[in-house]
């Protein structure tokens, strides 16, 4: 096993808060297991910061920033770290929702209509019709996003998204239900349906008790239920990712699931919503975090083959508690 695990959190991103709660809550469930685990709280020099802590195994609960659009991926691989989730192409395509609607579209993966709107631009639908959707490219959270019902509010929806970055995305409305289907490994967890107090699943909804209610397994058709699951792990393959995923849809009244985006860092507190699929399953959240340091290792020596260089070694299944 490895002989020191680190917990990278926090980071500079406008996620910076859960990714803190993300890591607090892995940190507990690894040193509870008898594992040696420590919180990296990352900085603006989050390089300075891994390296002091000479770690060999980096367990990543940053949510946005470099932490999840393949940078931190990029720097632990080039010091040979292995480190959970996915890799450094595969964090950049789930990301950034542009390069994540060109291969849904590539790979026949349903998603609502878009478009790509750059600083500078002119500021249109561009063809879509009202109600829309308009977020920034590359936050998580549902930062920055707003439906806009009408013309009138559509100038003010596109500058709030545009605080978060060059360019945005411009999607049609589907009216529906929320659901999200869980990957760990190349299993699709159970399907949760998701049922916020507000008009949609906003920041507020997700982090503040009781304004959302979750329904796992989700009370929907088993044939819409099984197009989920098999349409998460669709999606999951066809960004790249690997380890674990989150993957958002809709299911649209007239009863067809569109992807929304791919969360190839979900949120890690025990109430999150992958332990919450886990759960359902009979998996609890700290045998959870031990199969993702697991997969974590499976994947760095998959990377690594057999080039000499020192792989930390998987845990015994039967030191589990």
């Amino acid at each position: 096993m490895p002989d020191k695990i680190g917990v990278l959190a926090g980071g500079v991103s406008s996620e910076r808060e859960v990714s803190l709660a993300s890591g607090r809550a892995v940190h507990k469930a690894l040193t509870d297991e008898g594992l040696n685990a420590v919180i990296i709280d990352l900085g603006e020099n989050y390089y300075s910061d891994i390296m002091k802590a000479d770690i060999d195994f980096a367990f990543i609960s940053l949510h946005g920033g470099p932490g999840e659009d393949g940078t931190v991926q990029m720097l632990l691989e080039y010091r040979d770290i292995p480190y959970t989730g996915s890799g450094v192409a595969a964090s950049r395509a789930a990301m950034n929702k542009a390069v994540s609607h060109s291969r849904f579209a590539s790979s026949g993966i349903p998603a609502p209509r878009h478009n790509v709107l750059w600083k500078g631009e002119e500021v249109s639908p561009g063809g879509l019709k009202f109600p829309l959707v308009v977020k920034p490219a590359c936050e998580g959270s549902s930062i920055g996003l707003t439906i806009v019902d009408k013309a009138d509010g559509f100038l003010g929806a596109v500058n709030e998204a545009f605080k978060y970055g060059k360019f945005i995305i411009i999607e049609e409305y589907i009216k529906g239900s929320d659901i999200t289907v869980g990957i760990i490994g190349e299993e699709a967890l159970p399907v949760i349906k998701i049922v916020p107090k507000a008009r949609f699943y906003d920041y507020r909804s997700k982090y503040t008790k009781g304004m959302s209610e979750y329904l796992v397994p989700a009370p929907i058709d088993s044939v819409i239920y099984k197009k989920a699951q098999d349409l998460a792990l669709k999606t999951h393959r066809a960004l790249g990712l690997s380890g674990f995923s989150r993957i958002d849809m809709i299911l649209g009244e007239d009863g067809d699931i569109y992807v929304l985006e791919a969360n190839s860092i979900p949120g890690m507190t025990e109430t999150s919503l992958l332990p919450k699929a886990a759960g359902a399953m009979g998996i609890d959240f700290n045998k959870m975090c031990l199969r993702l340091v697991d997969l974590g290792i499976e994947s760095f020596e998959k990377r690594k083959g057999e080039d000499g260089v020192k792989k930390p070694q998987k845990r015994e299944k039967e030191t589990r508690k």
